[in-house]
Order: structure tokens, then C-alpha cells, then sequence
């Protein structure tokens, strides 16, 4: 889908009120055209007005200002469906993307899309009525012209179609400006994520700050001068614009010299032509707005079209056990392709099993694969080959959602909720013996579900999504690295008291761990290397002395 047939797209879902934002448009602009012709009437005739003309002067009048009011009403109610329904298209996409997809996206480029491209396109969305009817009235207004004199109407169609000539290509250099900008802005939204994100790396590593420091300067100073040169572009443009109309009406004097006509000719001439700088204006002025607007939908169209492959939804009758079942994957494969960046991965094939009520620790060193095998685990990435089985059901296409629901899952790079889901049955109570469970009943209060804050250290936001995890009562739970930012005293008490606790209710507990002193609490240990499974020891089978 091109930028312009997703604009058509958008356009068609909401055609009655922008249908009815044209036509209220139109006739407040035959209005605004009839009353110049009253006005130029009055003038040809001396002023020797005729009976009831200036009722019906005041009749048009009130009609044309209230069509106008219409033409805004109905464009502005467009404009906000409009926005909404591209808000939610996004969304949408976003959604339901594979997370391949959003990964190699990266939220430094989907974020911008969603905020000032979006963003963009509502504040056109909001002006497209005022220009819609200086276009319609520039439209009509020349109909007049070419009424009153076609041959007069001709010479200044040629004079304002060179001038049109000119006004195109500055816009089109001017358009390479702001896409430049664009991209400008894409790499200092990135450079926010890292001052905001990296705040306390920067404070203790002054010239890696300093240098991001420059580097925001430089971006904004490329952006300010892109902008400033693509914008002067435009005012030059439109400069000329005013200037045109002076122009023609040199013609018309010219013209008159030359040409004589009826004295009722020029003045309507003269009256629209002066009257069109408003209009003109107006339009010229909106044409960065709209050249902008043209970019953002090319962005947006990008961003669509990347996650335009939606995983296959999931079946009404598609459903995977509810009770917790043996997980079995056989002969599971995935592979990262070389690119510039580095060479590629493979994992795999694979065959493993996890049962509940036992706890696994996979181990390794990093690029191991270990959170490769989560993300297979978890249905999150697609394995170009092998089978998933739950319970003697293999996971496909159509029941890869309702597999995934099986699991709860602390990832590295994990996203901390402040509520439990609605609905789940879980009261206050609970959730405030969980906190006091992991020492968070001082710094973390409960209401409504909702936690009163997860501006906490790492260590405490981990162990807020464990209660997350924990109440959500799903019969397996992965942790990947959780320990990693506990103090001492509460990796014990994850080991010898959460893990057996979650173990006796039957759940299957997947852990992802460097920490050595601790491999002894678990039923069976995976060692991974390169991809590949190494070692596998199951710790419940009673060893042999001699």
C-alpha cells in the first residue's frame, strides 16, 4: 500500500463526513463568488441599487457563513475519525506483528511513526476544511473569470501557470529538505531514549556524555537547518505567489491599453483577483503542513507495510490444556541470517522435555542461545523447524496464541504492568501478602489491583513482576536472569523458598541462571553452547558411588 492509497483508504472510511464537509464547503464558496458578483454588480450599475437587493445580499451572506460553519464542523469531526481510525490501525499492526518483526524494527523508529507522524497528520486533518474551500473558491473564482472575458482569463492563466511552474519545483526541493529532517529527527529521538535510559551511566562517564551531548547539538543544528532552508523555499515560493497576483493584474492593465473591454469586466477582474489573495495565501501557507503530512504518511505506510504480515489468528476453538502437561520439543530449529553487522546464528535441533512441577536451569554463556530456546519456548519466534507437543498436541499457526497463554515469563528485557488483570479474582488481600512476601510492603501500596508505583530499583521491579506472575496462575514460569539483580539474601530465599513454593503447586518452572551455588535446587540442569545442547543433567536420578 502506497502513501496515497493508504490517505484513499482513510478517506473511504469516513467519505459521508468529508462528503458532506465538501459539499458545505462548495456552497460557502459559490456563496463568496456570488457576493463579489453583487458587489461588482452594484459598482457597474453606479450603486443604483434595484429593490431587495441588499436583502438579498444579507440572504447570501448568512447561507455562506453558515455553510462555512458547516464545512468546519463536519471537517473537523472527519478529521478526528480519521486520526482515530489511523491510531487504531497502528495499533492494531503493532499488535498483532510478529515479534521478529517489531525487533528488527526497533522502538526508536515505531515510537516516532506513533507520536509526530500521527500527529502530523491531525493537525492537517484539522485545517483541511479552511483549504478545501480557498480551493474550491480559487476554482470558482476563475469559472467566473473565464465567464466575464475567456480570452482575458487566458492571458492570466499563462502568466499564473509560469509562475505555478517555478512554485512546483522550490516545493520540490523543498520536500528533499524535510524528508532529510525526518530522518534528522528519527536519530535524535533515539539519542533522548539514551540520555533518559543511560542517565546514570553519563553522570559517572563524563566525555561519553559530553560527546552525546555534541552529538544532540549537531542533530538539532542539521534538523534547524534543514527545516529553516526547506521552509525559506517555501516562503520564497509563496513570496511569489503575492507577487503574481500583482503581475496579472499588470496584465490587466496592460490589457485594458490595448484590448478595450466593458468597464465591468476589469472591475470584476480587479475585485476576485484582489479577493484571491486571501485564498491564495492561505493555501500557499498550508503547502509545508501538507508536504510534511505527505512524509508522515509515507512513514506511516512503511511502518504498516513492515508489520503488514499479521500472525495468523488465532481460532475461536483453538485451545491448548488448561492444566499443566509435559512440553516437548522435537527436533526444534531456528536460525538468525549473516548480516553486515556479524554472522548468523543457528539453534538447534533440539530435543527436550519439561514436566511439571520440576524446575530447569538452563545454563551457559552468553550467545549460548539460552533466550534464543525462551523465545521458541514462550511461541514468541516461529522454529523453521521441529514441533512444540503440549500433551501430545502439536502447536501450529492456529493454536500458537492460546499456547502461549500457558506461560508467565520474567525476560531480561521485560515490560513491568502496575495492575493485575481485571477480572482475575485476585483481591487486595493477596496481593498485599505478596508484597510483604518479597519486601515490598513499605515502598509498594495496592488498591484496586493496581500497584501505587513501579518506580523502583531493578531488583524491586523484578520482584513485582513476580507477583505479576505469580497470581496470573499460569502452569509454567520462565525467569530469565532474574536473580541477576537480587542482593545476596534474596537469591537464597528465591531458590530454597519461591522456587519449591511455585514447584509445589504444580507449576513447570524454566530458569535461566549463572549462579552456580544454586544448581543444586534444581531437578535438572541444560548446558548450552554455540546453540546446542552440551550437557544435560537430571539431579533426581540418585548417582552411583565407585
Amino acid at each position: 500500500m502506497t502513501s496515497a492509497s493508504l490517505f484513499a483508504s482513510l478517506v473511504a472510511s469516513h467519505w459521508r463526513r468529508l462528503a458532506l464537509a465538501i459539499l458545505a464547503g462548495g456552497l460557502s464558496a459559490a456563496g463568496t463568488i456570488l457576493l463579489l458578483h453583487r458587489v461588482n454588480d452594484a459598482i457597474a450599475r453606479d450603486f443604483a441599487l434595484p429593490a431587495g437587493f441588499v436583502a438579498g445580499f444579507l440572504a447570501i451572506a448568512a447561507v455562506t457563513f453558515a455553510a462555512r460553519a458547516a464545512s468546519d464542523l463536519a471537517t473537523n469531526a472527519a478529521g478526528q475519525a480519521v486520526v482515530a481510525d489511523l491510531r487504531a490501525r497502528l495499533a492494531r499492526r503493532i499488535i498483532d506483528a510478529p515479534v521478529p518483526a517489531l525487533e528488527g524494527w526497533g522502538r526508536n523508529r515505531i515510537l516516532p511513526v506513533l507520536n509526530h507522524d500521527v500527529d502530523m497528520i491531525s493537525d492537517v486533518a484539522f485545517v483541511a476544511a479552511p483549504l478545501a474551500i480557498s480551493a474550491i473558491t480559487v476554482i470558482g473564482a476563475f469559472a467566473y473569470l473565464i465567464w466575464l472575458s475567456p480570452a482575458l482569463s487566458a492571458a492570466v492563466i499563462l502568466v499564473l501557470a509560469a509562475g505555478g511552474w517555478l512554485q512546483y519545483r522550490a516545493r520540490r526541493r523543498a520536500v528533499r529538505g524535510f524528508d532529510e529532517a525526518r530522518e534528522g529527527e528519527d536519530r535524535l529521538h533515539a539519542a533522548y531514549a539514551t540520555i533518559t535510559g543511560g542517565a546514570k551511566e553519563l553522570k559517572i562517564y563524563k566525555p561519553r556524555r559530553e560527546k552525546i551531548h555534541g552529538d544532540i547539538l549537531a542533530t538539532i543544528a542539521d534538523i534547524r537547518r534543514i527545516n529553516g532552508r526547506a521552509i525559506a523555499i517555501f516562503v520564497i515560493a509563496n513570496a511569489l505567489g503575492s507577487a503574481l497576483v500583482f503581475a496579472v493584474i499588470g496584465v490587466l492593465l496592460a490589457w485594458a491599453a490595448f484590448s478595450p473591454e466593458d468597464p465591468a469586466v476589469y472591475s470584476g477582474f480587479l475585485i476576485l483577483l484582489l479577493f484571491l489573495r486571501g485564498p491564495v495565501e492561505q493555501i500557499m501557507t498550508s503547502m509545508p503542513a501538507i508536504t510534511r503530512m505527505q512524509i508522515a504518511l509515507r512513514r506511516i505506510d512503511e511502518l504498516s507495510g513492515r508489520f503488514a504480515t499479521a500472525e495468523p489468528a488465532a481460532a475461536a476453538s483453538a485451545a491448548m490444556p488448561a492444566e499443566p502437561a509435559e512440553i516437548r520439543l522435537d527436533g526444534l530449529a531456528f536460525a538468525f541470517p549473516a548480516t553486515e553487522d556479524g554472522p548468523g546464528f543457528r539453534l538447534g535441533p533440539l530435543d527436550l522435555g519439561f514436566a511439571p512441577g520440576r524446575i530447569t536451569m538452563i545454563v551457559g554463556d552468553n550467545g549460548s542461545g539460552k533466550t534464543t530456546l525462551i523465545k521458541l519456548l514462550l511461541g514468541l519466534y516461529r522454529p523453521d523447524a521441529g514441533r512444540i507437543i503440549v500433551g501430545g498436541q502439536a502447536v501450529d499457526d492456529v493454536t500458537r496464541d492460546a499456547y502461549r497463554q500457558m506461560f508467565s515469563a520474567i525476560l531480561t528485557d521485560y515490560h513491568l504492568f502496575d495492575e493485575v488483570m481485571p477480572g482475575a479474582g485476585i483481591g487486595d488481600d493477596e496481593l498485599h501478602a505478596h508484597l510483604d512476601r518479597l519486601r515490598l510492603g513499605t515502598k509498594v501500596d495496592v488498591a484496586n489491583g493496581r500497584f501505587s508505583t513501579t518506580d523502583l530499583s531493578t531488583g524491586q521491579r523484578k520482584r513485582l513482576a513476580l507477583i505479576h506472575a505469580w497470581v496470573d496462575r499460569r502452569p509454567v514460569v520462565v525467569f530469565d536472569e532474574w536473580t541477576a539483580d537480587q542482593d545476596p539474601g534474596f537469591r537464597h530465599v528465591f531458590h530454597t523458598e519461591l522456587l519449591p513454593a511455585l514447584k509445589a503447586e504444580g507449576r513447570t518452572l524454566i530458569v535461566i541462571s549463572h549462579d552456580d551455588r544454586y544448581f543444586d535446587t534444581a531437578d535438572r540442569i541444560i548446558r548450552m553452547k554455540d546453540g546446542r545442547v552440551t550437557e544435560m543433567v537430571d539431579l533426581t536420578t540418585p548417582r552411583r558411588d565407585g
